[in-house]
């Protein structure tokens, strides 16, 4: 939050793009992890997909994790 250098609106602002962001973001992952993992014309990037999906799960936890320890340094940094 720049230190407490934007007022509140300002911070309400950047933290709803940033989960618009976010959604929108991981919306085309999920699709671009299924769309992989389900080809039949190269099953050998099944395991990108797994992957894909394994990271944008760690993520989206990292981002939960951030909020309950009230962006601890070594979960926003791992987020980020």
């Amino acid at each position: 939050y720049q230190g407490g250098i934007l007022g509140t609106t300002a911070r309400v602002t950047l933290q709803m793009m940033h989960r618009y962001g976010a959604f929108i973001t991981a919306a085309y992952i999920s699709l671009l992890a299924i769309c992989t993992i389900q080809s039949k014309r190269r099953p050998d990037l099944r395991p990108i997909g797994w992957g894909l999906l394994t990271i944008l799960c760690l993520q989206f936890l990292l981002g939960i994790a951030n909020i309950d320890t009230k962006l601890a340094l070594p979960v926003a940094v791992a987020h980020n």
